[in-house]
């Protein structure tokens, strides 16, 4: 049990080994994450749209902070230690745990199988 806690200043953790686990940093969207106000992801969408620039808040990073907020909120709930196959992005060995990463959906909305 413990905690992590991430923002652009930095990565934190308690314990501190888990600051270096070897999480996800090696995805190129990493590196094209800049500080700046909502003014400049606005500013930065539109050139990405016009010019074709990289953006500076990708899909993948939304993606994989939400991801990790889930999981905290998963933990919280089951109140139990969780393993996490981030390639499969599921938990292992982990029925309950794993109905908790989605919901039905309403009809007559679906995914595709």
């Amino acid at each position: 049990a413990g905690w992590a806690s991430a923002s652009r200043s930095g990565f934190a953790s308690d314990p501190p080994h888990y600051a270096h686990t070897n999480w996800p940093r090696a995805h190129p969207a990493f590196d094209r994450l800049q500080s700046g106000n909502a003014n400049d992801h606005f500013a930065n969408l539109v050139q990405a749209i016009r010019y074709g620039e990289p953006l500076r808040a990708p899909a993948e990073i939304g993606h994989l902070t939400t991801t990790m907020c889930h999981l905290t909120n998963i933990g919280i709930e089951l109140q139990r230690p969780l393993d996490w196959n981030a390639t499969g992005e599921t938990f292992i060995n982990d029925a309950q745990a794993n109905r908790m990463l989605g919901r039905p959906m309403r009809g007559p909305w679906r995914l595709p199988v």
